[in-house]
Formats: C-alpha cells, structure tokens, sequence
C-alpha cells in the first residue's frame, strides 16, 4: 500500500500549529516531526506557503462536501464559521502571494454550491 507523504508532511504541519498555537512553523519543525528530509518535503511542496494551499485546498473541498443540509441560512451560517476557523491560514496565504488562486477556488466552489442550490 502506497505511503502518502503529502499527507503525513500535512498533518504534521497541523499538529504543529494545534501545539504550538500559531502558524510559525518551519520546513524544519515539519520533517523533524515527520522523519523525512527536506529534499522529501521539497519534492511535494514549493514552500510553507504551498503547503498551506494545499491544505487550505483539501479543507475547502471537504467542506463543500459536507454541506447538504439544503438549508440556505444553516449553511451560510456554517460557510461564515469555517472561514472564521480558517482565518490565519488565509493571512498566510495572503503574504504569500497565493491567496488570489486560493480565493478563486473558494469562490469557484461558492458559486457551484449556488448553483446547485438554486436549480
């Protein structure tokens, strides 16, 4: 069965923040958690600030996945509170310049969920 190093390096990062309370976290605290090298983590990530798009990305996916309530104020509601949890991951993305892409996926999976929710 294959390993999924991207997703190892990922949880370790969010372990990381949950210990640590704050987003300062390295490329260096992160393959020392994972035992891996950073040649490893280089392989699957551009920087930090790749890494936290990806997640940013997955957590955005699994989010719109799980609304299915069909009622437009819960999930609004629901859609406000994610966005607050995930405010400093959108800060970091923000310095990094990848915030505008991360934006567009957000607003490209709002607008599908309207759409859906309209029809």
């Amino acid at each position: 069965m294959p390993v999924d190093t991207k997703g190892i390096i990922i949880r370790a990062y969010q372990e990381l923040v949950e210990e640590r309370k704050n987003f300062k976290i390295t490329v260096a605290d992160i393959v020392e958690r994972c035992g891996i090298s950073r040649k490893t983590f280089y392989y699957h990530f551009d920087n930090i600030y790749d890494l936290v798009d990806v997640m940013s990305t997955r957590s955005l996916e699994a989010f719109f996945s799980s609304l299915d309530s069909g009622d437009m104020k819960e999930d609004i509601k629901k859609f406000f509170l994610f966005m607050e949890e995930h405010k400093e991951p959108a800060k970091l993305l923000m310095e990094s310049g990848q915030f505008l892409p991360f934006t567009e996926r957000l607003f490209a999976k709002l607008h599908g969920y309207l759409v859906n929710l309209l029809e």
